[in-house]
């Protein structure tokens, strides 16, 4: 019975650790004559600003580092894992890869290394085999520092649907291209399942399908090794959906997944994917689009295009902006300087008028600065009505997120409703826009403040600078240092900091890393 209750304890320990790992953490880094820390909301420092970085936390776990030697501290700010590693990475299933006297282990949450520093570099931390290279060679090893996969071959690339690429006989060009030899696939035993064939190949992708490079050209394999779609193309990309844009003598086409060519001409560049079933395509120097079955339904004859939204297309030719449909038809005339692609709300920012243009040189002397030219923006819907009229110099970009639209009015800003209505006019030096707390930043006379959807000023303009709220707190600068204010103005954090960041869900990247997953540069994992 009490080595029933001990495992029942040390059983509810471990749930309340690994909730506390994923529970919302919020913290925000602050930096103070070059060191940095982090501070919790009631204004308490959780790290002590005296590292010279903090990384986000992962499984509880901050990487921190000092004079060139990295360590951890958990969620109370205590240092657990000593400043004694010349690398360190992000916790992963219990264990963190770090690097010491050159050579790279892992080590669990207590700091003990529990795979010895034996390897010259590791990769793929969030597998459960991880890439590693020993003496120039590359094998795969597990969390306990077993070698499943002996470092025999030349390269190796990560494994993915339980299949992994090895390269015999190649040479490492500069950190993660590989030049000559042969590649094959082993499975997670280390079995070789597909013989060593390919002049190159890349990981498979959840659709069980890797692209191979076989007599110079490249095709597509499955799991099995089986050629299913020939190797016949000067390049392939992975699939997008159905289809998967190739490139064969004279340009780019599209082939479906049975391997059949859709396309009858060659293209000079397409689009990165089907947008309402329709992708870009261009042919010579002109843009137009094609459907699934890859005719050219739309002809090439716009100088740029961008995909279809909400039935319409934004084009442009001769320097003018317009819409089509999706029979190409013009919709909505080429009239206007700028454009943005249509929301799904139907709605459009426009602009009309000229660029800046140049004087014209004169006595063999450069041109004057360029002149601004009368530009108007408004927002328009799918019928061309001017919901917002086309008199502001700026427009927010964002004009789909709800609520207030920023505008600029004779250098003044302002905020706007959907419909058009100046609800705050405009008169303000600076502003930004609303965030989910309810406030915008504003600017008078070189202070800054805060607003309400009202236009109410909640923090008058006394700051010299500010940041966005975030979880109800936002960094302000008085006196060239950095605190934290309330949504009422009220100082929770006195201004004491050299720099003040957002506050943010330290646990939010848990599973993650903002150093880098690799002890080697990343390759494009093909």
């Amino acid at each position: 019975m009490k080595r029933l209750s001990l495992l029942l304890i040390c059983l509810c320990f471990s749930l309340l650790v690994a909730a506390q790992d994923k529970a919302p953490f919020y913290a925000a880094k602050v930096m103070k004559d070059g060191k940095y820390g982090l501070v919790g909301q009631n204004g308490k420092l959780i790290v002590p600003v005296q590292y010279d970085n903090i990384d986000v936390y992962t499984e509880g776990m901050a990487m921190v580092q000092k004079d060139n030697m990295s360590g951890f501290v958990n969620q109370s700010g205590q240092l657990v894992v000593p400043m004694q590693y010349e690398e360190a990475y992000n916790y992963f299933d219990g264990i963190a890869c770090v690097r010491k006297d050159g050579k790279y282990g892992f080590i669990d949450k207590s700091g003990t290394l529990v795979v010895p520093a034996q390897f010259d570099r590791v990769e793929n931390f969030s597998n459960p085999l991880k890439t590693v290279e020993m003496g120039n060679k590359w094998g795969f090893a597990n969390k306990s520092g077993e070698m499943v996969v002996p470092a025999k071959y030349d390269f190796v690339k990560n494994y993915t649907e339980g299949l992994a690429a090895v390269n015999d006989g190649g040479k490492i060009i500069g950190e993660n291209t590989v030049q000559g030899g042969k590649w094959g696939y082993i499975d997670n035993t280390g079995k070789m399942v597909i013989p060593e064939q390919f002049e190159d190949a890349w990981t498979f992708t959840s659709d069980g399908l890797a692209i191979v490079k076989k007599g110079g050209k490249w095709g597509y394999i499955n799991k099995a090794g089986k050629m299913v779609i020939p190797a016949t193309y000067y390049g392939c990309s992975t699939f997008i959906g159905d289809f998967a844009v190739v490139q064969k003598e004279g340009g780019y086409g599209l082939i479906n997944r049975a391997g059949k060519l859709l396309t009858t001409q060659a293209f000079t560049a397409l689009g990165d994917n089907f947008y309402d079933d329709i992708m870009s395509a261009q042919f010579g120097k002109k843009w137009g689009f094609i459907d699934k079955t890859g005719k050219l339904i739309v002809p090439a004859i716009y100088d740029e295009v961008v995909h279809f939204s909400s039935g319409l297309a934004m084009v442009r030719k001769g320097g003018r902006t317009g819409y089509i449909d999706k029979t190409g038809k013009l919709v909505i005339p080429l009239a206007y300087l700028e454009a943005t692609p249509f929301s799904d709300k139907g709605v459009a920012a426009v602009s009309v008028g000229q660029k800046p243009t140049a004087p014209p040189a004169q006595n063999g002397k450069p041109a004057a600065t360029p002149v601004q030219g009368e530009r108007k923006w408004g927002i328009i819907d799918k019928d061309n009505k001017q919901i917002v009229p086309i008199i502001y110099d700026q427009i927010s970009p964002d004009i789909t997120k709800g609520g207030l639209i920023m505008v600029v009015k004779d250098g003044t800003y302002g905020f706007i409703d959907a419909s058009g209505k100046e609800v705050i006019p405009p008169k303000y030096d600076e502003a930004r826009d609303f965030t989910d707390d309810g406030l915008a930043a504003v600017s008078i006379n070189d202070k800054w403040g805060f607003i309400n959807a009202s236009g109410t000023l909640v923090i008058k303009p006394q700051f010299d600078e500010v940041a966005d709220f975030s979880y109800g707190l936002a960094p302000v600068d008085k006196n060239s240092k950095w605190g934290y204010v309330d949504k009422t103005g009220k100082m929770i954090i006195p201004a004491q900091f050299d720099q003040a960041n957002q506050f943010i869900n330290m646990n939010k990247s848990a599973g993650g890393s903002s150093t880098g997953t690799s002890t080697k540069d990343e390759d494009d994992d093909n």
